[in-house]
C-alpha cells in the first residue's frame, strides 16, 4: 500500500509539472512595439551668410503601420526657404514591412554665429520619438557674387550682377521644372543645333506623362536618341542637390535667318508619395539667333542645306568592262551635318558616258547629333570604246566653325571599256521581224460538221451525280462535325463576356471593401481586376509576372506605353496601400476606383480591331 501511495504521489507531481510548463508556454506574450529610428543630416556645417542649407531627415519603422504625426526640425537662427519636399518607401523581407521615408528642406543663412538644427520629432504609438541635433556654423559673408535666380538653368539667360544681398526666395529653383538646353544658340542658316529638355527633381518621381511636345516651326527637325525610361543623374543647381532626367532629344537646323522661337515643352509629373497629385510641369521658351549665310566666297548656286564638315569618298565596282556591259559609281559622303537634306551637284556631259539618275542610302547615326553617311550609287554605261575618265566631284559646303566655304573633291576615275559598242541605231536586222507568205498555213477543212454530232445522252448526267453523292455526304459530315466543334468550344466573345464579368466582381468588391472599411483588401481587389483584364487581352495569366515582366510583354504586345505606364503605376499603387493600409482612407480607396476604371476601359479600348470584353461600369 505504500509503494502505491508513493507511485500516486509521483505521477500526480510530474503531471503538475508538464501541465506547469504547458501553461507557461501557452501564456500570451506582449506583442512587440514598433521600432522608430529618426536621423537629421546636413548637406554640411560650415557655411556663409546667403548660402543655403540642406536638411534631410529620414524616418524608418518597422511594422505594418505608420506613425501618427511629424514635427519638422527647428531650424535655429536659419530662415526656411520654399516647400518641404518627400518620399517614402517600402520594404518587404522575409514577411517583415519597414516603412522609410525622406523629408527635405531648404534653409537660408542670414547672419553669422552658431546654431543648433533639430530635433526632429515623430509620434508613434503615443510615444515621441526625437532625432538628433545638429550643429552648424555662419561666417561672414563671401565675396560678392550675382545670387542664382529661376532662369539660372541650362539653356537660360543669368542675370546681371545684383551686388552683396541674400537671395530672394522667388528667385530659387522650384523642386520640380524642365529646362530645355539648346547648343549653341548663335547659329547660320542650316547650322546643327542640339535640343534637350531635362526634367529635374528633389523627390521621388512616381509617375509622368507628355502633355505637349516643344515646337520647332522654322526648323528642319530630327530625332536624337532618346532614352525609353527615366534614367536619373545626381547634380547640383544653386548649391542644391537635384537628380535630372533626360525627356527628348532633337537636333535642330535652322531654315531661316533671324530670331526663331523653340516652343514650350509640358508634361503632367507626379511628385513625392504614390497619393500626391499630379501636377502639371511647363518648360520656357527658348529664343535661337539665326544668321543668314554670308555671300563673300559663296559659290555659285550653292544649296543652303549644305552646312557642316564633310567629306567625298568616289569608287567605281568595275573600272574594266567589255563592249554593252555596265558599272556602278559609288560616291560616300561622310561627315556631321544635315545628311538627309544634303545634295550633291548634278553631273555635266561625259565625254563617252551615260549616267543614269543614283540610288541614295542614309547611315545616320544619331547618338548625340547628326552625322555619319550617305551614299549616291550611280549606273554609268559607256556609249563608245577605249579608255573613258570620269571627272573629280566637287561638294561644296559651308564649315559654320570656321564661318568660311570649303569643297571636299574626289579623284578623278578611269575607266576601260574594250571592244566596240554598237550604235543606237544598228546592229539589227529589221527583216527578222517580218512575217513571210511562206509562213502562214492555209485554214483545215473540219472532218464534220457540228450538227452531225450526237447529242449527249442523259443517263451520262445521272451517272455523274450518282458517283457524286458519296463525296458530298461526306463533305457534309465534315462540315457538321467542324460546326459542333465550333459550337462546342469557347469563343473570343464568350471569353471576353467572362473576363468582363470577373472584372466587375472584383470591382464590386472593391466598392464593398470601402463602405466595409477593409482598406487592404479593397485595393487587392483592384489590382486583381486590372491583373484579369490584363490576362484578357494577353492572352495568358499574369499573376506570376512582375511589373517589369508585365510591362515587357504589354508593350510587345502593341499596346500604348503610357497606357502601360498608367496601369503600372496603379499596380504599384494598390500593393503600396495594402501594405501600408494606415495611410489611406475611404476616400483614396474611391479614388484608387475610379482611376482603376478609367485605366480598365482604356485598356478594352486599346485594341479595337479584336473583339475584347466590355468593361463594366
Amino acid at each position: 500500500m505504500m509503494r502505491e501511495g508513493l507511485s500516486y504521489r509521483r505521477v500526480r507531481f510530474w503531471a503538475q509539472t508538464v501541465l506547469a510548463v504547458a501553461c507557461l508556454f501557452a501564456a500570451p506574450r506582449p506583442a512587440s512595439a514598433q521600432v522608430a529610428k529618426v536621423r537629421l543630416e546636413v548637406d554640411r556645417q560650415l557655411l556663409r551668410v546667403g548660402e543655403m542649407l540642406q536638411i534631410t531627415v529620414s524616418i524608418e519603422i518597422d511594422g505594418r503601420g505608420g506613425y501618427d504625426q511629424y514635427r519638422p526640425p527647428k531650424l535655429g537662427g536659419l530662415r526656411g526657404i520654399g516647400r518641404e519636399t518627400s518620399s517614402q518607401s517600402i520594404q518587404v523581407i522575409n514577411w517583415k514591412v519597414r516603412r522609410q521615408e525622406t523629408h527635405g528642406s531648404m534653409a537660408l543663412a542670414e547672419r553669422e554665429g552658431r546654431f543648433n538644427i533639430g530635433p526632429a520629432e515623430v509620434l508613434l504609438k503615443g510615444r515621441w520619438v526625437r532625432s538628433n541635433r545638429v550643429t552648424v556654423t555662419v561666417r561672414g559673408r563671401a565675396r560678392a557674387h550675382a545670387p542664382p535666380t529661376a532662369t539660372d538653368v541650362p539653356g537660360a539667360t543669368r542675370p546681371p550682377s545684383g551686388g552683396d544681398v541674400p537671395p530672394n526666395p522667388a528667385d530659387l529653383l522650384p523642386p520640380l521644372f524642365i529646362a530645355p538646353t539648346l547648343t549653341p544658340q548663335k547659329v547660320y542658316v542650316g547650322q546643327q543645333v542640339v535640343a534637350i529638355w531635362k526634367l529635374y527633381t528633389q523627390s521621388d518621381v512616381n509617375g509622368f506623362r507628355t502633355l505637349k511636345q516643344p515646337t520647332t516651326d522654322g526648323f528642319w527637325s530630327d530625332e536624337l536618341r532618346s532614352p525609353r525610361r527615366l534614367e536619373w543623374a545626381q547634380e547640383t543647381l544653386q548649391g542644391r542637390t537635384f537628380y535630372g532626367a533626360v525627356l527628348l532629344r532633337r537636333a535642330l537646323f535652322p531654315q531661316r535667318s533671324g530670331k526663331i522661337v523653340v516652343g514650350s515643352m509640358k508634361a503632367l509629373v507626379r511628385a513625392g508619395s504614390y497619393f500626391s497629385r499630379s501636377q502639371q510641369v511647363e518648360s520656357k521658351k527658348v529664343e535661337i539667333e539665326v544668321r543668314a549665310l554670308p555671300e563673300q566666297g559663296q559659290p555659285k548656286d550653292f544649296p543652303e542645306q549644305n552646312v557642316g564638315r564633310f567629306e567625298l569618298v568616289a569608287s567605281l565596282t568595275r573600272d574594266r568592262l567589255k563592249a554593252g556591259e555596265a558599272s556602278t559609281l559609288k560616291v560616300v559622303v561622310r561627315g556631321h551635318g544635315n545628311l538627309r537634306q544634303l545634295a550633291l551637284p548634278s553631273f555635266g556631259p561625259m565625254e563617252g558616258l551615260k549616267i543614269y539618275q543614283p540610288k541614295v542610302t542614309d547611315r545616320i547615326r544619331n547618338e548625340r547629333r547628326i552625322e555619319g553617311e550617305k551614299v549616291f550609287e550611280y549606273v554609268i554605261l559607256p556609249t563608245k570604246g577605249g579608255r573613258l575618265q570620269v571627272p573629280p566631284i566637287v561638294l561644296p559646303f559651308f564649315d559654320p566653325l570656321r564661318g568660311a566655304y570649303g569643297e571636299a573633291k574626289t579623284r578623278p576615275l578611269v575607266l576601260h571599256v574594250s571592244g566596240k559598242v554598237p550604235s543606237s541605231g544598228g546592229g539589227v536586222d529589221a527583216t527578222k521581224n517580218v512575217v513571210g507568205a511562206d509562213d502562214i498555213r492555209p485554214p483545215r477543212a473540219a472532218t464534220s460538221a457540228i450538227e452531225d454530232r450526237p447529242p449527249a445522252s442523259p443517263l451520262a448526267l445521272h451517272f455523274f451525280l450518282l458517283a457524286l453523292l458519296p463525296m458530298l455526304g461526306f463533305t457534309a459530315l465534315v462540315v457538321v462535325s467542324r460546326l459542333r466543334a465550333q459550337l462546342s468550344r469557347q469563343t473570343e466573345r464568350s471569353l471576353g463576356r467572362a473576363a468582363a464579368r470577373r472584372v466587375k466582381e472584383h470591382l464590386s468588391g472593391a466598392r464593398r471593401c470601402a463602405q466595409a472599411g477593409e482598406f487592404g483588401r479593397g485595393y487587392a481587389e483592384l489590382a486583381a481586376a486590372l491583373r484579369e483584364q490584363v490576362a484578357h487581352l494577353l492572352h495568358e495569366r499574369s499573376e506570376g509576372l512582375t511589373h517589369d515582366e508585365l510591362g515587357v510583354r504589354m508593350r510587345d504586345g502593341g499596346f500604348d506605353a503610357a497606357l502601360v505606364h498608367r496601369l503600372l503605376e496603379e499596380l504599384e499603387a494598390c500593393d503600396f496601400a495594402r501594405f501600408a493600409p494606415a495611410s489611406s482612407g475611404e476616400a483614396e480607396l474611391k479614388s484608387a476606383l475610379e482611376r482603376v476604371v478609367d485605366v480598365i476601359r482604356a485598356l478594352g479600348r486599346s485594341l479595337p480591331s479584336e473583339p475584347r470584353g466590355q468593361v463594366p461600369s
